[in-house]
């Protein structure tokens, strides 16, 4: 997965119905939505000692850019060279592993 940059456009639902899940409207790649919440989290929050592969220099080369929202769903895309999202799946099933 390595080359030009991947994104996917992620709608984040707000609320907390259990049945609603977030989605992706625009995912050429294929990504994980999970994977793409996580990133743009980490990108948000910064670099922290339990998600150790996604250091500030990783994190550099994640773009979110932000949508219109509505009152239930945040809406945003994540754009990220290959490796970055490789990284990033595997610091999320470190993460979730550790909890």
């Amino acid at each position: 997965m390595k080359g030009r940059n991947q994104k996917i456009t992620v709608n984040e639902y707000k609320g907390n119905h259990p049945a609603v899940k977030d989605s992706s409207s625009h995912n050429p790649h294929g990504i994980d939505v999970r994977v793409a919440t996580f990133l743009n989290d980490c990108k948000f929050y910064g670099y922290r000692k339990d998600i150790p592969l996604l250091t500030d220099e990783v994190l550099e080369q994640v773009k979110i850019t932000s949508h219109k929202s509505c009152s239930f769903a945040s809406c945003y895309t994540v754009s990220a060279p290959g490796n970055v999202w490789d990284l990033a799946a595997q610091a999320l099933d470190d993460y979730l592993a550790n909890m």
